[in-house]
């Protein structure tokens, strides 16, 4: 994970992975808890399941470009209650939950976002997950409740983590606690604007930066 820089990058990693890996994975977890001729009835039915979560998982980004708000929404609750065992439906909500916040939709977005940490087995997708969901809490002014989203992580996101946490703490004028934050997000290999982060930290009244 820590190859990828941005979340989308991370998101779309996943989804390319799970595109060109999903098979094989569904035929491991058989040939491990069944007998070869049960095991082949169920490849077949998860692979077909995973194939048409994914044409309606394109669908559905495909009314979001066409800025069809009931169709996209329509197709992602389909994802979302009849093919919750498929990855696409964690990406299905993963989407809406953006767009819904694009939209100033905050509560969808956090609906969504919860969706996916409770429904979702990938860690990566979840702490991304997490992340987006701080940062709208962040943005509705519920500080207490961003940080405490944040309190956990995996290295791969600690930069991130640590920059949403000191913009936190900067909100509330805790800014010891935010130095400390943008000094560890600096410490784990920065966030792709560095630049931006120095900035942050020297705003708290460090009298330098370390990179």
């Amino acid at each position: 994970m820590d190859a990828y820089r941005t979340e989308d990058e991370q998101v779309e990693a996943l989804k390319k992975w799970w595109k060109a890996n999903g098979k094989s994975v569904v035929v491991g977890v058989a040939v491990g808890l069944l007998a070869f001729g049960g095991a082949r009835y169920w490849v077949d039915q998860r692979t077909a399941r995973a194939e048409q979560a994914s044409l309606l998982y394109e669908q559905m980004m495909g009314a979001v470009e066409a800025e069809n708000p009931e169709v996209s929404s329509q197709v992602a609750s389909t994802l979302l209650s009849q093919f919750n065992d498929t990855p696409y439906a964690a990406f299905a909500a993963m989407a809406m939950a953006k767009l819904k916040f694009e939209e100033d939709d905050s509560q969808s977005a956090i609906t969504y976002y919860h969706w996916v940490l409770e429904n979702d087995a990938d860690e990566g997708l979840q702490q991304i997950a997490r992340l987006r969901l701080a940062r709208v809490l962040f943005e509705d002014n519920r500080l207490d409740e961003a940080l405490a989203e944040l309190r956990e992580y995996l290295p791969p996101f600690k930069a991130l983590y640590e920059e949403l946490r000191g913009d936190i703490f900067t909100a509330q004028g805790n800014m010891p606690e935010a130095r400390a934050a943008y000094q560890a997000a600096l410490d784990a290999g920065g966030t792709g604007d560095d630049a931006l982060l120095q900035m942050k930290l020297q705003n708290t009244g460090a009298a330098s930066a370390e990179s």
